[in-house]
C-alpha cells in the first residue's frame, strides 16, 4: 500500500491508506527511553528530510528517510531548529553553530553546513521566516531581508529597509516578518523603514523589487498578519486609522 509520513510527536510514522499508523522507527530505542521527537518534515527529491534527536545529539540533527530507512545526514550540525524549507535541491534552517551563533545552514540528503556567518563578530546573524523562491530563498536576517542559494557568495542583504532609523523596529531594523510567497516571483511580508510604521512590503529579492505595497495607517502601523493567497489575491489582517 502507499504510505504517507507525517509529524509523530515521538518518532517518525508512516500512516497507511487505512490510515492505521504504525511507528516506523524509534529513534531512541529502549523501553521507557526519552523521545524522539521527530518534526519538521521537508520532501527532497525521493528523501524525506526532518530533524531529530537519536539521544546522541545535544540537541537536533538533520536526519533522511529514504522510504526504508532513516538516518543522521550530519552529525556536525547540531541545535536545528525547525522547520526546514525545501528550495530547488536543498533544505534550508536555522540552526545553533557553536562559534557563530544562530545563522542561516543549508543541507540536502549527504550534507549539512554553515552558509554565512552574516555579521561577522555578532553572536547571531538570525534566518527566520525562511520562505522559498524558487532558485533561492528569502528570510529574515540580523532582522532585514536577505536572499540565499545556499551558499556564502549567494547569501546578500536583499534591501536595507529600515537604515539607521527607529520607530517601532530596533534602531537600524525593519525587521521583515509574515513572509508569504504570492503570485509569481513576489513575496508579501511586514516591514518598518521608520517613516511609515510597520506596512505592507512586497519583493521579488531584488533591491529595485522591494517596495512598500501601500501606507494602510497614515501616521501609525497597520501591522498587516496572518496573509492567505486566496487564487492570486493576497489577503491579511491590518490596522487603520479612521
Amino acid at each position: 500500500t502507499t504510505e504517507i509520513y507525517t509529524l509523530s510527536l515521538h518518532d517518525a510514522l508512516p500512516i497507511s491508506a487505512t490510515g492505521v499508523g504504525r511507528q516506523f522507527k524509534q529513534l531512541r530505542a529502549g523501553v521507557g527511553s526519552p523521545d524522539g521527537y521527530a518534526r519538521g518534515f521537508a520532501q527532497l527529491g525521493n528523501d524525506l528530510m526532518f530533524v531529530a534527536n537519536d539521544g546522541t545529539a545535544l540537541l537536533n540533527r538533520l536526519w533522511k528517510l529514504d522510504g526504508s530507512t532513516a538516518s543522521v545526514v550530519s552529525s556536525s550540525v547540531d541545535g536545528i531548529v525547525p522547520p526546514l524549507v525545501a528550495s530547488g535541491t536543498k533544505v534550508f534552517f536555522q540552526a545553533k553553530d557553536p562559534t557563530y551563533g544562530n545563522e542561516l545552514h543549508v543541507g540536502d540528503a549527504t550534507m549539512a553546513k554553515l552558509v554565512k556567518d552574516l555579521i561577522v563578530g555578532n553572536p547571531h546573524g538570525w534566518a527566520e521566516e525562511i520562505t522559498s523562491m524558487g532558485s533561492f530563498v528569502l528570510f529574515s536576517g540580523d532582522k532585514e531581508l536577505y536572499r540565499s542559494d545556499g551558499s556564502a557568495a549567494g547569501t546578500t542583504l536583499v534591501k536595507d529597509i529600515n537604515a539607521g532609523g527607529n520607530t517601532g523596529a530596533s534602531p537600524g531594523q525593519s525587521y521583515p516578518r509574515h513572509f508569504v510567497r504570492v503570485a509569481g516571483n513576489l513575496m508579501a511580508f511586514s516591514g518598518d523603514d521608520a517613516r511609515n510604521g510597520r506596512e505592507l512590503w512586497v519583493s521579488d529579492g531584488t533591491e529595485s523589487g522591494t517596495r512598500m505595497l501601500a501606507d494602510i495607517n497614515k501616521g501609525g502601523d497597520s501591522d498587516p498578519q496572518d496573509f492567505t493567497l486566496i487564487g492570486k489575491i493576497g489577503r491579511a489582517s491590518c490596522r487603520e486609522r479612521v
